[in-house]
């Protein structure tokens, strides 16, 4: 499997908790050079087959019709085949019937929205500037176009009660999307001596609801009905090859024996004037993929091959962490168990230290 991503810069406020990169002062002027730029650079991979397409950003419903039209004709004309799905992310109050109309004729087959909350009050706090009238808005056009869609929740907000989150996501339920990601906003790192019990954990209430619902967890922050998956970032988990177009996007390509990274600089103005410069390229080999492949692919509930651990000669300190109740074994695999979701990150840099120790 190999993904395209496409990184749209542009919003028109900055969200508290946002750390992508993006910009809130620009002009259509500024936005027609850097497709243009984006479109330039993606003539170096127009001989290269993607499965995915992901369009995020910043906030890519942000474009004009005519620019949204433009820019994806001229995309899918440099493209070898199509892709199997081609996503692109969207704020409710951006999002119009015309744009629907024009990501349907070309080829968009899978909205994400940034919902977060379905509770105004909240939505201010987070620094978001669509309503919940938005979210019912957008959503009733996007399924009146016939497309797959995933909502975003945001959960554990500080100084917001998590009853309020909980309603936010039975009214998300409510609106059937095929995929929800969840969230948290701040994951403050949990000591296991001093951990809440699973079930009063606000992921483990969130993981109890979607499951009711019909959504299974297939990764630690996404959910989706059967068969509903998303493609693109499965790619990511697993450590598959993917090409990251504009600035600040980042790529990733596996050769034998080692995997080769590189990415542009978070400089809007810089990648239009050289959209074939890049920084920070690195080079990993043996060992170390495998160590990428492991923690990386941990997020998986599936979990990662069995085999991966034993070639890295660390099954003692996997049987550490089962001892512990953070890990299982299942089959071929090494997977998290529920109370490991708490604490994955606890679970990461202790398989990554002990690899040094």
């Amino acid at each position: 499997m190999r993904g395209l991503y496409i990184h749209i810069p542009f919003c028109k406020s900055k969200c508290k908790y946002c750390g992508f990169y993006s910009i809130t002062q620009f002009d259509k002027s500024l936005i027609s050079k850097y497709t243009k730029a984006l479109l330039k650079e993606f003539e170096l991979y127009k001989n290269y087959e993607f499965d995915t397409i992901y369009i995020g950003g910043g906030t890519p419903s942000i474009l004009a019709p005519v620019t949204l039209s433009d820019f994806l004709n001229k995309l899918l004309s440099l493209l070898k085949k199509e892709p199997l799905e081609f996503t692109i992310e969207a704020n409710p109050e951006s999002l119009s019937p015309e744009k629907l109309k024009i990501l349907k004729e070309y080829g968009v087959n899978r909205i994400s929205l940034g919902v977060q909350s379905m509770n105004n009050n909240v939505l201010k706090f987070l620094g978001r500037i669509h309503t919940q009238s938005d979210v019912y808005r957008a959503t009733y056009f996007i399924k009146k176009f016939g497309f797959n869609f995933n909502v975003d929740l945001i959960y554990d907000i500080p100084n917001i009660d998590e009853e309020i989150t909980i309603k936010s996501l039975k009214k998300l339920c409510d609106l059937a999307p095929n995929h929800i990601s969840a969230y948290s906003y701040s994951f403050d790192t949990l000591f296991l001596s001093e951990s809440p019990p699973v079930e009063k954990t606000s992921m483990y209430k969130i993981r109890n609801l979607l499951q009711e619902k019909g959504y299974i967890q297939y990764e630690i922050s996404n959910f989706a009905k059967p068969g509903f998956q998303c493609k693109h970032n499965i790619i990511y988990w697993k450590m598959h090859d993917y090409i990251g177009l504009g600035a600040a996007a980042h790529s990733m390509i596996n050769k034998k024996h080692k995997r080769i990274r590189w990415s542009h600089c978070t400089n809007i103005f810089a990648y239009i004037q050289s959209p074939f410069q890049y920084e920070n390229y690195t080079i990993i080999r043996n060992k170390d993929v495998l160590i990428e492949n492991l923690i990386f692919g941990l997020r998986m509930i599936e979990g990662v091959d069995i085999a991966i651990p034993i070639e890295l000669n660390i099954m003692k300190n996997i049987d550490g962490l089962t001892h512990q109740g953070l890990l299982t074994i299942k089959g071929d695999k090494v997977c998290l168990t529920e109370k490991g979701l708490l604490y994955l990150d606890y679970v990461q840099e202790y398989l990554y230290t002990s690899l040094f120790a």
